[in-house]
């Protein structure tokens, strides 16, 4: 999920690069991505970008409309959600590149392109009236900014508040109201329980918390140091416990452990967090299926390939596995070839039962194209 120093390094920089361009045109390829059609994009056309900054987990581009243009000073409003990237190119992008889902043409020849990794078009954006900004859903609702972070006791307010009802990781700064909190962040405090609703948080566990906020302006130190005028398909994320599973623990040297939920990976040190004890993930159908065929390997294997492809067709990968067949978590590569190879498969199948109904209905000719097409 982009977390609060990533979209912050980008925002500045792109701010740096854009104050003052003018916007030849803009589209949106996305299907899914543009979620306002008034004041449409066209309007955008002329405007000069007079900055980009970020509101919570999003990025605003405020734009002053071109001479003539009674749309008024708009903001381009976007989440990247768990995959997504604004970058500024010098070329323009294909049409057929996949990725884009935003395209903003500038006149001097480039290009600003949100671009998302992935299938699921989560990414969006909005072009609002810069006076109808605070009212949007998506910022009205936002609590107050984790970085710089509020004073104590507003900060101890909001965690107390009804909207923190869902989980948080008490570790990992995990706050559902706060307007930049995310799930990457360690910052090594030590904890009785991993996962707490943010009203159950008491006393010392609260002001720890808040004091653990200093990790998200270091991360942004950091990339001020390491990340120059491009922002980079990959951030180099100064991170310690997250996505380290299998490794020692910077602090006491116990092997970190990780906890998989829907799309969502929280790593702990358990001798630090949970007094030793190794957390059990809640079981999915496939998982369970897997494991009980005693192949444990292939439940990490599984859970990666739930992060990529859509629950039909892994629970279809699943029942296809042999029983003696074992994909090892160190191998998740070869597990996706696997998976790969298995919708290979399944599409000549159809294929086959698509022609053999075509040849029943006396169209040969279509049934040969098929079948040649599925069997290459």
């Amino acid at each position: 999920m982009p977390e609060l120093p990533e979209v912050e390094i980008t925002a500045r920089r792109l701010s740096s690069a854009l104050e003052g361009a003018e916007v030849e045109s803009a589209l949106a390829p996305g299907v899914a991505t543009l979620k306002t059609f008034e004041p449409s994009l066209d309007a955008l056309t002329g405007a000069r970008i007079t900055g980009v900054r970020r509101i919570g987990k999003m990025l605003a581009v405020d734009l002053d409309p071109s001479v003539g243009n009674g749309a008024g000073a708009l903001t381009l409003l976007i989440h990247l959600m768990s995959a997504g990237r604004l970058q500024l190119f010098d070329k323009r992008a294909s049409l057929k590149d996949r990725r884009s889902r935003l395209l903003v043409r500038i006149a001097d020849g480039r290009e600003l392109r949100l671009r998302e990794f992935g299938t699921k078009q989560a990414a969006w954006a909005k072009l609002l009236r810069r006076d109808e900004v605070d009212d949007d859903e998506m910022v009205a609702t936002l609590g107050p900014d984790a970085w710089p972070a509020p004073p104590l006791d507003r900060f101890r307010e909001a965690i107390d508040e009804p909207a923190t009802s869902t989980p948080c990781c008490v570790t990992s700064a995990k706050l559902p109201e706060s307007a930049a909190l995310g799930s990457t962040r360690s910052s090594g405090k030590r904890s009785s329980r991993l996962f707490k609703k943010g009203s159950e948080l008491r006393g010392e566990e609260v002001k720890a918390l808040h004091d653990a906020l200093h990790v998200l302006g270091d991360a942004i130190d950091h990339y001020e140091e390491v990340i120059d005028a491009t922002i980079p398909d990959k951030m180099p994320m100064p991170l310690q416990v997250h996505r380290r599973e299998g490794e020692p623990c910077p602090r006491c040297g116990t092997t970190i452990e990780a906890v998989f939920f829907a799309e969502h990976q929280m790593n702990y040190c358990p001798e630090e967090q949970t007094g030793g004890r190794v957390l059990k993930e809640p079981p999915s159908v496939e998982a369970a299926e897997v494991a009980d065929r005693g192949n444990s390997g292939q439940v990490e294997v599984i859970a990666d390939l739930h992060r990529t492809f859509s629950e039909r067709d892994v629970e279809g990968f699943v029942a296809h596995l042999d029983e003696d067949a074992v994909l090892r978590p160190s191998a998740l590569i070869a597990g996706r070839e696997e998976y790969r190879g298995y919708r290979r498969r399944q599409s000549g199948v159809r294929g086959d039962r698509q022609a053999a109904r075509i040849q029943g209905r006396g169209r040969c000719g279509g049934a040969t194209a098929l079948l040649r097409r599925s069997s290459g």
